[in-house]
């Protein structure tokens, strides 16, 4: 029984990240000084630094609903 409930929770697991969509900040419009830059640490090659800039991401929802977003965020020299 143990074992089928833990082969149970982990295909659970493993669907709800087949669903998900990640978005690249260097994807979205960048305007009022965001830029792209490039980097080999970053994921995808680049980052933005988007000083007093903005970035506008355009997305397609299938159907009406709650959703939830994570967002990632990276600071130079910790916490500002």
């Amino acid at each position: 029984m143990k074992k089928t409930f833990y082969l149970l929770l982990i295909l659970l697991m493993l669907s709800a990240v087949g669903f998900a969509q990640k978005f690249e900040a260097e994807s979205a419009t960048l305007a009022g000084g965001a830029a792209k830059v490039a980097s080999g640490e970053a994921s995808g090659g680049f980052y933005v630094a988007q000083g007093e800039g903005n970035l506008t991401f355009n997305l397609d929802i299938a159907e009406g609903g709650s959703y939830n977003i994570y967002i990632h965020v990276a600071s130079p020299y910790g916490i500002k």
